[in-house]
């Protein structure tokens, strides 16, 4: 049971957790809920999961009839990412690919771009990720979202805004957390970033388009 979500989240975990379980597929909660879970205070809308093996966990939520799929303006072409609607309490659940990069090998100009760090492998039966995982993959979509704005896609990535919450988020967490300036996070760029927000440096140049932020290597 998760301490910081409403009764109707936890249903949803735990109808998850009965219907994964039996089925072996593991999956574990990451974004701003499990953020939440460690003293993050930003409301969330959704529940996200990573899960393992993708496929199998898809077919056996649409043959249970528990979770409607949800079609968005922006579906994922791909399949290793959607969005569903519990059926019973309204929550909606983002499902993740766990060991992809949601953005990779792709032709941005002349550059061709990968996240720095790909989506962390489930690691239980609906646990809460790590911390350290948490920072890693927040400071990684942060990285990202620079680095393809910075490569002139200014459109289809993430917005400015969604890239600065994450700053803010990262920047509460260090807070609450009491984090260290040198936490391990897996990838140099995302490091150099974590430490940029650590240090209190503003990205707003970089978001905007207007200040210079060295290319990622093709």
């Amino acid at each position: 049971m998760l301490k910081c979500a409403t009764n109707q989240e936890n249903e949803t975990l735990d109808r998850l957790t009965f219907l994964f379980r039996g089925s072996g597929i593991l999956f574990t909660l990451v974004g701003g809920a499990a953020c939440r879970e460690y003293g993050l205070r930003r409301p969330t809308k959704d529940l996200d999961f990573v899960v393992k093996p993708y496929p199998f966990a898809m077919d056996i939520l649409s043959t249970s009839g528990a979770f409607n799929l949800v079609v968005d303006d922006c579906p994922d072409v791909t399949g290793r990412t959607c969005t569903r609607k519990d059926t019973k309490t309204g929550v909606l659940v983002d499902f993740l690919t766990g060991g992809i990069r949601i953005t990779h090998n792709a032709l941005l100009g002349p550059f061709e771009y990968s996240d720095p760090l790909p989506i962390p492998e489930p690691s239980g039966f609906g646990d809460v990720a790590s911390l350290n995982t948490l920072i890693a993959m927040k400071v990684g979509a942060i990285t990202s979202g620079l680095d393809t704005r910075a490569l002139g896609a200014n459109c289809g990535g993430r917005e400015p805004d969604e890239v600065q919450q994450d700053i803010n988020d990262v920047r509460e967490l260090i807070s609450v957390c009491q984090l260290p300036r040198n936490l391990e996070l897996g990838s140099a760029s995302v490091q150099r970033d974590y430490e940029k927000i650590y240090d209190g440096d503003s990205f707003i140049p970089e978001l905007l388009g207007l200040g210079r932020r060295p290319l990622p290597s093709k």
